[in-house]
């Protein structure tokens, strides 16, 4: 589906900025807590498996909705509510055939569970974006989730990616780099199996 140039910035607004404030002030609050961390031995981080609700389907389904309207079309695409930054959004308002990478929110249909982390000794609770978070987002705004053992895909994100190195330095991504994001996956993989053998009897009970 086609949107008017002068409708897909407000598109981009609606559907990449939802709480998109909070969650940069909130990254960087728990970055600077974790950096602060140093060798602290006493510091560390705790990992739970938190089952999901259904707030990413209402999210979604709020967007399909909002989609009703003309002026938001182009919302109808979407398949995931998804984040970007002030840059990608510029981007793709800009560019009729562009791409990002960017996060999104999981839906119940896709993952049984989230990974949040949680700062030792001050409870705090972040959350934690995985394998399972990553999407390709269109100029149309047709979303597509990435998947990491596809060939296809990671030559899309080693295009569309850059590394940056403790100095600061930026430098594209190099073969070496897709194989070890799809080693990753596949250990990942391995993990959500194992874990979700555990949990499962769990999430049936309550």
């Amino acid at each position: 589906m086609n949107v008017e140039v002068r409708y897909s910035g407000r598109i981009f607004e609606v559907a990449g900025g939802m709480l998109k404030h909070a969650i940069d002030a909130k990254t960087a609050k728990i970055e600077k807590k974790l950096k602060d961390m140093g060798n602290n031995p006493s510091a560390g981080v705790r990992i739970h498996a938190v089952q999901l609700s259904t707030v990413g389907d209402d999210r979604l389904k709020r967007i399909q909705e909002l989609a009703a309207n003309p002026k938001y079309k182009g919302l109808a695409n979407r398949t995931y509510e998804t984040f970007e930054n002030e840059t990608q959004i510029n981007y793709l308002k800009s560019t009729s055939k562009g791409t990002v990478i960017t996060v999104a929110r999981p839906q119940k249909a896709d993952a049984k569970f989230a990974l949040m982390g949680e700062i030792i000794g001050t409870g705090e609770k972040f959350y934690l974006y995985s394998f399972d978070n990553f999407v390709f987002l269109n100029s149309d705004n047709t979303t597509q989730k990435i998947d990491f053992s596809n060939p296809v895909h990671l030559d899309k994100v080693k295009e569309l990616s850059i590394k940056r190195l403790n100095n600061n330095v930026q430098k594209t991504l190099d073969n070496n780099d897709l194989l070890v994001m799809k080693n990753s996956f596949e250990v990942y993989k391995d993990f959500k199996e194992n874990l979700l053998k555990t949990i499962e009897p769990v999430t049936r009970t309550s």
